[in-house]
This record gives C-alpha cells, sequence and structure tokens, in this order.
C-alpha cells in the first residue's frame, strides 16, 4: 500500500509545512511490494547466519585439528565470521525497498531507498520535457499501449508498489545521460495537479483528458 514516508515528528511537520505552504511541491513515498524473490532473500538472511556459524565451527575444528596454532584458528575464524557479516548487512538492504519521488521547480527526482538508509537518485527530469505522463492500468494501458511498449526504451523503472495498483502512472521522457526513458509510479491527486500545472498538453487526468 502506498504511504507517506515518516521520519519523525519534526521532519514530517516540516516537510508538511513546507508541502502546504506551495501547490508546487510534493513529496511521495512507497514500499515495494514483496515479491517472491523478496521472499526467498528473507529466507536466504535468516538461513545464512546459521550457515556461517556452522561453518566457522567447521573450519576451526579443520584448522586445529591439523595442527596448526590457535592464533592462526582465531584469525582464520576472525576472517571467515567478517565475510559472512558483510554479506548478511549488504543483503539485507536489498530485502526492503522504498521509492520516493519530489516535485519542485518543474521537475522531478525519483530516488531509490535501500532498507531505509541508502538513498540513490535515479533521475532528475523537467515535467516540461516528458512527452507523456498518464494512468498506465486497466483501459488506460490499452490506450497508450505505444508508449508502454518496453522493448522502445533505453531505461525502464518500476517505481510503484507493483504494476497492479490502482493508481499506477506512467511517463516517458528522454532523459540526457540515461536515453529513451519510461518510469512507472503511484500517481496522487496532488502530484497529478502539479504535474497539469506544469503542462497540461502532456499530462493526462482521469476525467479531463
Amino acid at each position: 500500500m502506498a504511504k507517506k514516508i515518516k521520519f519523525g515528528h519534526s521532519a514530517e511537520e516540516l516537510r508538511e509545512s513546507r508541502a502546504s505552504s506551495s501547490t508546487k511541491y510534493c513529496e511521495y513515498a512507497v514500499h515495494k511490494d514483496k515479491t517472491f524473490g523478496t521472499y526467498l532473500l528473507k529466507i536466504a538472511l535468516f538461513l545464512l547466519p546459521i550457515i556461517c556459524v556452522i561453518g566457522l565451527i567447521i573450519l576451526l575444528n579443520q584448522i586445529l585439528g591439523s595442527g596448526a596454532s590457535a592464533i592462526i584458528g582465531v584469525a582464520g575464524g576472525l576472517i571467515f565470521g567478517s565475510i559472512g557479516i558483510y554479506f548478511i548487512w549488504y543483503l539485507r538492504r536489498f530485502s526492503e525497498i522504498e521509492y520516493e519521488y519530489i516535485l519542485c521547480d518543474g521537475q522531478m527526482e525519483m530516488v531509490k531507498i535501500y532498507g531505509g538508509v541508502k538513498r540513490k537518485i535515479l533521475f532528475r527530469e523537467k515535467i516540461l520535457d516528458m512527452d507523456i505522463i498518464a494512468p498506465a492500468n486497466g483501459e488506460w494501458a490499452q490506450q497508450y499501449h505505444e508508449y508502454l511498449d518496453e522493448s522502445k526504451y533505453d531505461k525502464v523503472f518500476r517505481c510503484c508498489t507493483s504494476m497492479q495498483t490502482t493508481d499506477l502512472y506512467f511517463a516517458s521522457f528522454t532523459h540526457e545521460k540515461l536515453g529513451k526513458t519510461l518510469v512507472y509510479f503511484n500517481g496522487i491527486k496532488k502530484s497529478v495537479d502539479i504535474f497539469r500545472y506544469h503542462s497540461t498538453k502532456t499530462v493526462v487526468k482521469p476525467g479531463i483528458l
């Protein structure tokens, strides 16, 4: 389910004040719905520590059983354990994915958030430079099927809760570095109104064609 991302009371109040002060500014974030791959990753994260402990015990037995000193055994154990901890830390961020888009100064910025910590800007693009922004679900998908042909694009971003969400929107544009780009996102009333404020010709709002 789509929801606003929360950063605590003071930060949230500042964001709400900032957003409400202008009809041309909007931030919106969603959690990506869990997929089969996500559940597999969570299972792997659960099993990995167990495998690391068992592997560590076997490694220490092999080293010490061969007559090596305890120092070598401890060093080998620390290296093996450190590698296991690093992989657990690295993989955990991919088990929780969020997308946040910011509309400000006539631009759309899309951010991917890993594990609630690491943020990666996917792109920034002027709304006026976008070819079309429109709904992408149901009958709309059939109406704009030519724009939704992903084989025509250099880059496709699925920055939405799921491709079946009822508020699914898409934007098509040519980015100076990414090339021909298609992005799916969750369109809310405020963001669609801001899109239309900047470009009524290329932005489609249900009920207003």
